[in-house]
C-alpha cells in the first residue's frame, strides 16, 4: 500500500514578503494541485513542472524533504 511514511518531499517558493509556501500547478478547470510527493522518485517526476513554474513565476523554487513525523491528533469514525 502506498502512502506517506516518515518523509515528505515538497516544492517551496518564497514571495516578496518573505513568506515561504508550497507551490502548486493550476489545471484548466482552476483546480490547484500542490507539488508534494511521498518519495524522491515521485518528487523527481514533478521536477519539470517545478522548473516551469520557477521560470513563469520568476522565483526560486526549492525541493525540500521533511523527515520527521509527529502525529499530533487522530479522529476515528
Amino acid at each position: 500500500m502506498s502512502g506517506v511514511g516518515d518523509e515528505l518531499f515538497v516544492y517551496l517558493s518564497t514571495d516578496d514578503e518573505g513568506d515561504s509556501g508550497v507551490i502548486y500547478m493550476e489545471t484548466a478547470g482552476a483546480a490547484k494541485i500542490p507539488l508534494v510527493a511521498e518519495n524522491r522518485r515521485k518528487a523527481q517526476a514533478l521536477q519539470p513542472i517545478a522548473e516551469h513554474l520557477a521560470t513563469t513565476m520568476g522565483r526560486t523554487v526549492t525541493l525540500v524533504r521533511f523527515s520527521r513525523r509527529d502525529d499530533l491528533e487522530s479522529w476515528e469514525p
